[in-house]
């Protein structure tokens, strides 16, 4: 995961939170910082049981590397991103739970005021991942919109053999 935001940060020119600093704190001071664009990238679970024990996985030296920051914290924020990105496998995974409505990670950051939200839907393998995450972001600096971005960079996945067929 760090490789893959030490990639995407010089896309934006920013210095942001990377490895051993990526921790649950941060993660908090940039949602509710003035970022246009928050890209996390880190492992996340989707907890059907009780929603409220979603969440994504940050970094704390004390605790043997892993610190977490639940869906009902990220409801709590006041995000003022404009997009935020979860790159993590199944982080928009839903499952509709009677009188709670769909339970996932994204809708946490919705709920938070961010105003647009990307996740995935499965597991995802780390170099193709960092690689359409590469091409997505470069395509929103050039000017194209979330939507026309996203669609360019999923355009670009038949033409290569190694992500032309799906697999799962």
């Amino acid at each position: 995961q760090h490789q893959k935001a030490s990639q995407i940060t010089p896309i934006f020119n920013v210095d942001r939170p990377l490895g051993r600093t990526a921790n649950k704190e941060a993660l908090r001071t940039a949602l509710s910082g003035n970022n246009a664009v928050i890209h996390i990238a880190t492992y996340g679970f989707i907890n059907e049981d009780n929603h409220n024990l979603s969440a994504l996985t940050c970094y704390n030296g004390e605790n043997n590397g892993a610190d977490l920051l639940y869906a009902n914290d990220i409801r709590n924020e006041k995000v003022k991103a404009d997009l935020v990105v979860l790159s993590s496998c199944e982080s928009g995974l839903r499952r509709k739970v009677g009188g709670e409505g769909l339970i996932a990670l994204n809708p946490a950051f919705i709920y938070a005021d961010a105003r647009n939200v990307i996740s995935s839907l499965w597991k995802i393998n780390d170099r193709y991942s960092s690689e359409f995450m590469i091409n997505f972001h470069q395509e929103v600096v050039s000017g194209q919109s979330y939507t026309n971005a996203l669609r360019q960079t999923k355009l670009r996945l038949p033409a290569d053999p190694a992500t032309a067929q799906p697999r799962f």
